[in-house]
C-alpha cells in the first residue's frame, strides 16, 4: 500500500507537458486500444517477459531502459505485476484525472496476465465484495471501462470470461457473454457454457498452433454443431500439418454449404498441400461465386499461377481457363511420374 501512495503521489506532481498526447485513452478517443497499449509499450522500452523480480546486476529495483523521465518511471513502475496487478483494485482511480487513462494502457499492453485480476475485479464489483474501497465505489463508470479494457486484450480474455459463464449471478453471466461477444464475432453459443469451452479448446489450439492437438480438432470436424465443425476447419489450417488434409478433402468432395467449402480451401491453401489441387479445380466450376473465388485463391497459394481464370468473368472463360488448368495439372503429374522413374 506504501508503494501505490508513493505512486499516486508522483502522479500528483508530473506537470501537464509530461502527459503527452500519446498518453490519453483509446478507450475515450476511438482509436485501437490493443495496438495503442503496445506502442505505448514498445516506446517506454517495456519487454512483455519482465516481472518484477528482474533486476540487474546493478542492483537497481528494476532494469533501466532506454526511455527516460518521471512519467517513464511512472509507467514502468505501474508495469510491475505485483504492484498494479496488486494494488489495482485499492487505487483511488478516479483521485487524478490522468491516472484511468495510463492505468488502461498498461493493463492492456500487459494483456493475459492482466485478465484475472480484471475479470475477478468485475466479479467482486458485481457481488459487492469491495467494502470500504472508496475508489472503485465513487467511479461509476469503473465496471464499463475494466469490460472495455479486457475486450481490447481480445482473445487472451475468453478462456476467463467463458469460466465465469457457469456463476449463480445473471449479472455476472451477462457481463462475461458481452465481453466474449465483442471479441467473438463470427459463431455465438448464446449463455451455453458447455459449448462456449468446446468452441474455445479447438480455437485456442488453433491460435496457438498446437500441433499436439491436430487429432483432437480433426475428429470435431464431425461435430453435429456446424459452428464447431467450422472452427475446426480454420484452427488445422492454423495448424499448417498435412495429416488432415485428407479430411479436409473429402470436405470439398461432400455436398457442404458455400461457407464451410470457403474455409475449407482457406485451411488447405495455408497448410499448402497440393494434393487438394485437382479438387480445386473442380470447384472453379460451381455456380456459387464465393466458392469460386476462394478456390481460385487457394490454387493460386498453392501453384503460383492462375492460368487466367477469373471467378467474376463469363460462363466461356471460365471454362477456357478451368481446361487450361487442367492440361496443366496433367502436365506436372506427366513430370512427376517421369521423375519418379
Amino acid at each position: 500500500m506504501k508503494r501505490a501512495l508513493l505512486l499516486l503521489s508522483i502522479l500528483s506532481i508530473l506537470s501537464a507537458d509530461a502527459l503527452a498526447d500519446g498518453f490519453h485513452s483509446p478507450l475515450l478517443r476511438n482509436k485501437d486500444p490493443k495496438k495503442w497499449g503496445e506502442t505505448t509499450r514498445e516506446g517506454l522500452g517495456l519487454d512483455k517477459s519482465d516481472t518484477a523480480e528482474e533486476q540487474d546486476g546493478g542492483g537497481d529495483r528494476f532494469r533501466r531502459r532506454k526511455a527516460a523521465g518521471d512519467l517513464v518511471d511512472v509507467l514502468r513502475y505501474l508495469d510491475r505485476k505485483n504492484v498494479l496487478l496488486r494494488e489495482f483494485p485499492n487505487f483511488n482511480y478516479d483521485a487524478i484525472p490522468t491516472f484511468k487513462s495510463e492505468t488502461e494502457a498498461i493493463l492492456i499492453a500487459i494483456g493475459k496476465d492482466a485478465v484475472p485480476l480484471l475479470v475477478q475485479t468485475i466479479v467482486a464489483d458485481i457481488r459487492g465484495q469491495h467494502g470500504n474501497q472508496a475508489g472503485l465505489r465513487r467511479v461509476k463508470d469503473f465496471r464499463e471501462r475494466v469490460v472495455k479494457i479486457l475486450i481490447a486484450i481480445g482473445p487472451d480474455s475468453l478462456e476467463y470470461c467463458i469460466g465465469q459463464l457457469v456463476a449463480q449471478e445473471t449479472a455476472i453471466r451477462k457481463t462475461m457473454l458481452r465481453i466474449i461477444r465483442a471479441v467473438v464475432t463470427d459463431v455465438d453459443f448464446g449463455s451455453d457454457a458447455t459449448q462456449w469451452r468446446r468452441w474455445f479448446g479447438i480455437y485456442d489450439a488453433g491460435r496457438k498452433r498446437d500441433v499436439r492437438k491436430v487429432a483432437e480438432v480433426t475428429a470435431a470436424l464431425s461435430d453435429p454443431d456446424k459452428r464447431i465443425r467450422r472452427t475446426a476447419i480454420v484452427a488445422l489450417g492454423q495448424m499448417r500439418s498435412t495429416k488432415p488434409v485428407p479430411k479436409l478433402m473429402a470436405i470439398l468432395e461432400s455436398r457442404v454449404d458455400p461457407k464451410t467449402i470457403a474455409l475449407t480451401c482457406r485451411a488447405l491453401a495455408t497448410i499448402g498441400d497440393r494434393r487438394a489441387v485437382p479438387r480445386l479445380i473442380t470447384l472453379l466450376e460451381s455456380e456459387t461465386l464465393s466458392v469460386r473465388t476462394e478456390a481460385a485463391t487457394a490454387l493460386r497459394f498453392l501453384t503460383r499461377t492462375m492460368h487466367g481464370f477469373r471467378a467474376q468473368g463469363a460462363e466461356e472463360e471460365r471454362k477456357a481457363a478451368v481446361l487450361k488448368w487442367r492440361r496443366w495439372w496433367e502436365a506436372e503429374m506427366r513430370k512427376k511420374t517421369g521423375g519418379a522413374k
